[in-house]
């Protein structure tokens, strides 16, 4: 007896209850708060639900809103159904018309009725009307949908009570058993990429990739297209230096083009590896631009390829180009005797500094012998008329050497910052010590909390960086905090005087950035075949901070600042990535072996049964790159569920969708 006074209460409260808390009342069996349903779509809707409820004995609802605001659907529709005290063999169905989302509920004594067919009846019968504007046949389709489940369940429980009569009855129960298991069994065994289809002349939904699958595209494309990106910017100034600027002038724009695309596939790549998670339909989104920008990105350069294959035809002009290698050789050659003497003093003063470049000799004579045997088989290769090995003789010599030349220029460049640190070091650290000693005394007249906490951060930075230890390594860190001086100092000043320290510390710390950014570029650069994605990616992020800098030096210097501070983070962050990456790579495989596009190279030994044309660097970034997963992306369905609770939501569930 109190069971069923309970139940009158409830009934009667369940209105009441949901005004109480804000959620729509389901005074009807339709509440359509957007207007959307016509007179003759509600009754054709509502004759669909009678006969859902004569046939199968389920009381469906249906609540049409314009958004469910920060709560998923399938979340809101389980709260509606709870706070209006559905239970038991109710149904509801909620469709938010500006989200474009929908979800649908079932009480848990229709607990015979699966998930898996809740998301069929969703994608396959409802989503398809609601996507072509048909939202009455949608309710009439959800109707349909849950009196065919339900009945289904219906019929097996009157053959196992003896309903059907004998053994006819029983093989109905077993015909009917079989069918929906081989249907079920298709369904889940599908391959992610293969449509789901609904029985014949039924709609059917778009569909939907694996989010795993998009990803791993997604990434792929990424390091094709940034390793294409970089093999043509090198051929483009073998071509130039050949031909001249004008002929490869087209091809210049387009490859400014792609960079352009390919920078922007890189920030929607490291948007989805920071920490700020995404929901499913924003990384699905991120994922198909950043495939559309590197598809677009090797399409310009593509469209000039034939002019420029044409231009850099080295069949034709092996002969003479192997010529003239050997001179570029002999140059990079005397360019090791001379880095070898800037090595030496840059270890005498900045020897911390020193081991970041400690391996380029090394790593530079290894291509200029690998350049040596190239050029070598390529006289070979022409004595034996072997004109298209020939031409892969050539290319791959003049990568060699232009790598031994990048090895070397980083040595030059941290030998340039030691010459500056000499120079500018001290009066850089008096220059700080005057402009912090001026914030102190600005704050002591105007106390700021805030700015007094930034100060004593900048003090002890100062404190831990004693002069002489390692010359480069303390200009660095005085560069950083000269302008976090600049920018406090600014921050504590009016007038005219802020501004220009604001400029200041803009101007250096974009200098500051600028040789994080070369250093780890360089690394990068000369060492691309061992390092993969992740580091590619934090490193042009870095570069797209950095002109973002630039950009907003003069008009805006705090976001200047900010941006040039970013910069030189993901900057580091790229060179430890890399430095690791090419330790591993390099350890794997003996620290003897070099990669170029022409194949994998032997340290100095022969070339061993022409392994010289032996791979592509593309295959070897690619392999090098995909041992790691790809955070953030997990399997599963797309559809979420939701419980309700409490009230009269009696432990019903929820799915929810999209249209």
């Amino acid at each position: 007896m109190f069971a069923i006074v309970a139940a009158l209460c409830l009934l009667l409260l369940g209105p009441a209850l949901a005004a109480a808390q804000g959620l729509p009342t389901l005074d009807e069996r339709i509440v359509d708060q957007t207007d959307t349903l016509s007179g003759d779509q509600r009754d054709r809707a509502l004759a669909a639900f009678e006969d859902l409820e004569q046939d199968a004995g389920v009381q469906l609802f249906a609540l049409f809103v314009e958004s469910t605001g920060d709560t998923t659907a399938s979340d809101f529709v389980a709260q509606v159904a709870d706070a209006n005290g559905l239970d038991g063999n109710d149904a509801l169905l909620v469709v938010a018309m500006s989200d474009r989302r929908d979800a649908i509920w079932v009480g848990p004594l229709l607990d015979e009725v699966s998930d898996d067919e809740l998301d069929l009846l969703l994608a396959d019968r409802i989503e398809p009307e609601l996507s072509a504007g048909a939202y009455g046949q949608a309710l009439v389709a959800a109707a349909e949908g849950l009196r065919d489940a339900r009945g289904a369940t219906l019929q097996t429980q009157d053959a196992d009570n003896g309903g059907g009569g004998g053994i006819g009855g029983f093989v109905a129960v077993l015909l009917l058993l079989a069918g929906g298991a081989a249907l079920f069994l298709w369904w889940r065994s599908r391959r992610p990429g293969e449509p789901r289809t609904g029985p014949p002349g039924q709609a059917t939904a778009e569909p939907e990739r694996d989010l795993d699958d998009l990803a791993r595209e997604a990434n792929n494309l990424l390091l094709e297209t940034d390793e294409a990106v970089r093999q043509n910017i090198q051929e483009l100034g073998f071509a130039e230096a050949q031909f001249g600027a004008a002929e490869v002038e087209p091809f210049r724009k387009a490859l400014d083009e792609a960079r352009a695309s390919l920078r922007d596939a890189f920030a929607l790549r490291q948007q989805l590896d920071d920490s700020d998670p995404e929901t499913e339909a924003e990384q699905r989104q991120m994922l198909g631009e950043i495939i559309q920008r590197c598809e677009s990105a090797q399409g310009v350069m593509a469209e000039q390829r034939e002019h420029f294959q044409t231009l850099r035809n080295m069949e034709r002009d092996a002969s003479e180009l192997l010529e003239q290698l050997p001179g570029a050789l002999a140059a990079s050659e005397a360019h090791i005797v001379e880095s070898e003497h800037r090595l030496e003093q840059v270890r005498a003063e900045a020897p911390a500094s020193a081991e970041e470049v400690a391996g380029n000799i090394e790593e530079a004579r290894k291509r200029l012998a690998a350049a040596r045997e190239a050029i070598e088989a390529g006289h070979a290769a022409l004595g034996q008329e072997a004109g298209a090995a020939a031409a892969l003789s050539v290319r791959t010599a003049q990568e060699t050497v232009a790598q031994a030349a990048q090895l070397l220029g980083a040595i030059d460049q941290l030998a340039v910052v030691l010459d500056e640190a000499r120079t500018n070091g001290q009066p850089l650290r008096a220059d700080v010590a005057s402009d912090l000693a001026a914030a102190r005394a600005l704050l002591e007249e105007h106390p700021d909390p805030a700015l007094r906490a930034r100060l004593d951060k900048l003090d002890a930075r100062m404190s831990a960086a004693p002069p002489g230890d390692d010359l480069v390594r303390e200009y660095r860190q005085l560069q950083q905090v000269d302008s976090a001086a600049n920018a406090l100092l600014a921050a504590a000043t009016e007038g005219a005087e802020s501004r220009n320290r604001e400029e200041t510390a803009v101007r250096l710390a974009i200098r500051s950035a600028e040789t994080q950014v070369n250093r780890a570029e360089a690394f990068l650069e000369s060492r691309r075949h061992g390092i993969g994605r992740v580091p590619r990616t934090r490193i042009t992020d870095a570069e797209r901070e950095l002109d973002r800098a630039r950009d907003l030096a003069t008009e805006q210097p705090q976001e200047a600042l900010a941006a040039a501070t970013r910069a030189g983070e993901l900057a580091d962050d790229a060179y430890e990535m890399a430095r690791q990456e090419f330790g591993a790579y390099d350890e794997r495989h003996g620290g003897g072996r070099v990669v170029t596009r022409g194949g994998t190279l032997p340290g100095g030994g022969g070339w061993g049964g022409g392994g010289m044309l032996a791979g592509a660097i593309l295959g070897s970034i690619l392999s090098g790159g995909r041992g790691g997963g790809f955070g953030g992306f997990g399997g599963g369905s797309s559809r979420g569920g939701g419980f309700g609770g409490g009230g009269g939501g009696g432990g019903g569930r929820s799915r929810g969708g999209g249209w």
